[in-house]
């Protein structure tokens, strides 16, 4: 467990998605050899690469026009997942409609690119797992964003990942507030927040509350006590993204 814990915190969720979906893939192909799929494996390889290179192009293109950073790896995360979903082309005429897929599923990415959306990141716990994954990304390539981070524990020692997070801080800007809920076992030396996300906590930390786009990532119980505290202050529920961790505390 070691050696899958120190490999898994070497990689990215983007790249870990990445290697499932080529893993899908393969065992597809193996499907289709032996005619347990409907298709040929040979349709399948040729739609996953042109749907690789359509992906790639249009990724390229938008990232020019919008003038942000390409993401390479979100392209052909986009273009297995078409593959895996859609039938493999077996005319011309699929392969127009997969073509017309692709772009229109690269160009849905940039929305927050043409909208400039700020964005909040709430996490409880372990919840912080897909948000140390975005920013371990962010540091690799040197991009910043506008993002304010509120992770709760109960106790300091439960803070998980500090080392990527305070690099994100220092590094590309990334605002950190962290806080613990249970009171009693908060030492003296304590500097950050005390007490679970509130109104007033998320007031102080981000006068700008009510432009920003939230992500709640944690326990169920704490993902919506969060969901209802922006509710409360008015946020539409289009502002705010969900992910829950069953059984984590």
């Amino acid at each position: 467990m070691k050696y899958i814990d120190s490999l898994l915190d070497r990689t990215t969720m983007y790249r870990l998605v990445l290697y499932v979906l080529t893993g899908q893939i393969a065992m597809a192909t193996i499907l289709a050899f032996f005619n347990l799929l409907h298709f040929s494996p040979l349709a399948l390889l040729v739609s996953t690469a042109f749907l690789v290179v359509i992906c790639w192009a249009m990724n390229t293109i938008c990232a020019y026009l919008f003038q942000v950073p390409t993401n390479i790896e979100s392209a052909f995360i986009t273009a297995l997942i078409l593959a895996l979903i859609l039938d493999p082309a077996q005319s011309p005429g699929d392969l127009q409609l997969l073509g017309w897929a692709a772009i229109l599923a690269m160009a849905s990415k940039y929305l927050l690119a043409i909208k400039r959306e700020k964005l909040v990141f709430i996490a409880g716990g372990i919840g912080i797992t897909p948000f140390r994954s975005m920013l371990k990304y962010l540091l690799d390539t040197q991009q910043r964003r506008d993002i304010v981070l509120i992770y709760a524990n109960k106790t300091a020692e439960e803070i998980v990942y500090r080392d990527i997070l305070d690099a994100a801080h220092a590094r590309l800007g990334v605002k950190t507030l962290y806080t613990l809920t249970d009171q009693a076992a908060v030492s003296g030396n304590w500097t950050g927040l005390r007490g679970r996300i509130n109104e007033q906590m998320i007031l102080r930390a981000i006068p700008d509350y009510d432009e920003r786009t939230y992500y709640l990532s944690g326990p169920p119980e704490m993902v919506r006590a969060s969901e209802q505290v922006l509710k409360n202050m008015r946020i539409s529920g289009y502002q705010i993204k969900k992910d829950f961790f069953p059984g984590l505390v």
